[in-house]
């Protein structure tokens, strides 16, 4: 995400990754925002100016994720802030969230109505940690695609038949 108008307040998608079951990528791009970009929060983004000068327009990029989401199960983590930013909605029937399963969160030894970061519940489901250092765009994607498979391995504990594409 990157800010833009005043003061870069709004957040809007500047990159998108989706990876299949497999972790096979789907799409990674690049994504121009409509509004202009006054914070880039490069140092949480990983994302420079210069990432954004061939991006895909927005509404291509919507129109390419919503087809390839058609029909498929969505798992991720706090998936509703990703589908706001994109301007798409996905039946709830067919979401995993990894932020708002309760099993997760008990196993993970959180209070019930705790809604554990991504981080949080790696560290203590996987003993592994993430997000701990920012690494540069060039890699940037490399990370979101570890985090996206990283949640699917969260999920396959709980949920043992998964449909087989994200």
């Amino acid at each position: 995400m990157v800010g833009t108008g005043p003061g870069g307040r709004v957040s809007e998608v500047a990159r998108c990754s989706l990876v299949d079951y497999h972790g096979r990528v789907l799409f990674d791009k690049y994504i121009l925002p409509i509004g202009r970009v006054t914070d880039f929060r490069s140092q949480w983004s990983g994302i420079r100016k210069h990432h954004l000068t061939q991006a895909t327009p927005f509404s291509q990029a919507r129109a390419q994720v919503s087809q390839l989401l058609r029909d498929k199960v969505l798992i991720g983590h706090a998936v509703q802030m990703d589908l706001k930013s994109l301007d798409l909605l996905h039946p709830g029937h067919m979401t995993r969230d990894t932020s708002t399963t309760r099993l997760l969160t008990r196993l993970a030894g959180f209070p019930r109505e705790h809604r554990p970061s991504l981080k949080a519940l790696t560290n203590r489901l996987l003993h592994r940690r993430i997000q701990v250092r920012l690494i540069t765009c060039g890699r940037g994607g490399l990370l979101t695609l570890f985090t996206v498979q990283v949640e699917r391995r969260v999920v396959t504990v709980v949920y043992c038949q998964v449909a087989e594409a994200v």
